[in-house]
């Protein structure tokens, strides 16, 4: 009987050892199919704040594209963008400081696209009357304050500069008189 007890507890132990080892193979697997399922939700969120931001960039670019260009004239569109740079700086998309980086070269490329009402390809030295008495009215109503205003209206529409320079010095003849 001691041999056969001793085959029995033999038996027993391959069992339990195989059944540790069918343990350990399952828990293998469960930590796997863990750690699988958190790596793809995590890549899954990640792909996702990645998408939103790509997606909001995009949506940013087409409403900047979009005002920009709504309008008929090149100067205001150069305007627009010119403004938009200058406000917006650092978080205009890339690509966009990129092309507004060199101003001549960005304005030239919208005179391409805008067509003025008559036809004929518009220039950087036309502006509307409607912006030279806003700037006319600005200036007069804060005095002390002109050059600011003049230079902050030079850098947000710098193909202004021409007809501004003129105002300014319209603007001091007066005072050369007195």
């Amino acid at each position: 009987m001691d041999e056969r007890e001793l085959t029995l507890e033999n038996k027993k132990l391959d069992l339990q050892a195989k059944g540790l080892r069918l343990e350990q193979s399952k828990a293998r697997w469960t930590a796997a199919t863990v750690i699988i399922s958190v790596v793809s939700a995590a890549g899954s969120i990640a792909y996702n704040a990645w998408s939103a931001h790509e997606t909001a960039q995009d949506q940013f670019a087409t409403k900047l594209v979009e005002i920009t260009f709504a309008n008929d004239h090149a100067d205001v569109g150069i305007q627009k963008a010119n403004a938009m740079a200058y406000l917006l700086g650092k978080r205009l998309p890339s690509d966009l400081r990129e092309k507004m980086s060199d101003p001549e070269s960005f304005r030239k490329e919208l005179a391409k696209r805008f067509v003025a009402p008559s036809g004929v390809l518009l220039s950087g030295d036309i502006s509307s009357d409607e912006q030279k008495d806003l700037l006319r009215m600005y200036v007069a109503a804060n005095p002390k304050d002109r050059q600011t205003v003049v230079k902050s209206w030079k850098a947000m529409f710098p193909p202004d500069q021409m007809w501004v320079d003129a105002f300014v010095s319209n603007l001091q003849k007066p005072e050369q008189q007195k």
